[in-house]
């Protein structure tokens, strides 16, 4: 089962369903926690949150995605963002943003991916 607040990355071939039944919630638990709606698609990389911790999202969406936590803050990624832009907007280097999120070179950013950004 999954703890408070884990999260699960997506692989080929998953699906909300399946990965539903290996964390013991139910599909539409997984997709309020993760606000995806019916329609919704899910990608390889994609993280999803598989447990009901973490801060509850506000009404109204912030101008920045960043919030806090408690070893940096988290970015939403967006579509169109890179790992440039980001670190240009955060003023950390690409390697840092990498080293945070252990992602290797050359490896995409995703739209709903969630991403340390370091301190």
């Amino acid at each position: 089962p999954a703890a408070s607040g884990s999260t699960h990355r997506v692989r080929r071939g998953e699906t909300l369903g399946g990965i539903a039944r290996r964390y013991r919630v139910s599909v539409a638990k997984l997709r309020a926690w993760n606000h995806l709606s019916a329609k919704a698609v899910i990608r390889v990389g994609q993280v999803l949150r598989v447990g009901p911790g973490g801060a509850s999202r506000p009404a109204s969406r912030p101008a920045s995605r960043a919030v806090s936590a408690s070893a940096g803050r988290i970015h939403i990624v967006r579509a169109g963002e890179t790992l440039t832009s980001l670190a240009r907007r955060y003023k950390v280097t690409i390697q840092a943003l990498r080293t945070a999120n252990s992602m290797r070179a050359g490896r995409p950013l995703l739209a709903g991916q969630r991403l340390t950004i370091p301190s």
